[in-house]
């Protein structure tokens, strides 16, 4: 991946899965982001290589990835909390 065709594309692509997992997420519903490592490593990898010009032109969109993931981050984490005291409570109930 080298052009800014495919950098734009592949960043577009990440975006719109971490969009539908926070909204599965917010739903209640699962997500599975266990590639997100893979496919972002190499568009991390793609943008590092270019000239420092061109690659702060993508600083917009890898800021608001960061945003997005940080966003599900907080959501999944409260998600945790929550069946965490649930089963806390379950517990409780045992004889």
């Amino acid at each position: 991946m080298s052009e800014a065709s495919e950098i734009a594309g592949a960043l577009s692509a990440v975006m719109a899965d971490v969009a539908f997992a926070a909204g599965q997420v917010a739903a209640g519903k699962p997500a599975d982001i266990t590639d997100l490592p893979a496919r972002v490593a190499p568009i991390c990898a793609a943008i590092a290589a270019l000239p420092r010009a061109e690659a702060l032109a993508y600083a917009p969109e890898v800021g608001a990835l960061m945003a997005a993931l940080d966003t599900m981050t907080g959501m999944l984490t409260e998600r945790r909390d929550a069946l965490r005291r649930r089963l806390e409570q379950l517990d409780a109930m045992q004889p």
